[in-house]
């Protein structure tokens, strides 16, 4: 269902937000081998050098693209402003100009 929602053109950028990192909150259950930090995962990233920042992230953020059509860049910021940003101040931005970029021409 999510995978649904996220391919929908019409959610606002918070909306992504938070569908994103509540799909990251599932699929770390269901893969947790592909948590950031799990046992030895760490040392295996820092010797990775800049390949990745975690295979966690990369993990879901590939599989996540691949699923809804978007690049994984994107979906990697969408699932860390989902995770770090409360729900309270998403639903106060949602369709704001900071939530969608676009500034009014009046001003």
């Amino acid at each position: 269902m999510i995978d649904e929602n996220l391919c929908r053109a019409e959610l606002t950028p918070s909306d992504r937000a938070r569908q994103t990192a509540r799909r990251k909150e599932i699929y770390e259950e269901l893969h947790p081998e592909t948590r950031a930090h799990v046992a030895g995962a760490h040392a295996a990233n820092a010797a990775q050098g800049n390949a990745t920042a975690n295979s966690a992230a990369a993990s879901f953020s590939s599989e996540t693209a691949a699923a809804t059509g978007r690049a994984e860049r994107t979906v990697r910021l969408d699932a860390e402003r989902g995770a770090k940003v409360i729900d309270e101040v998403l639903d106060m931005v949602r369709g704001t100009a900071l939530d969608t970029g676009r500034h009014s021409a009046a001003g």
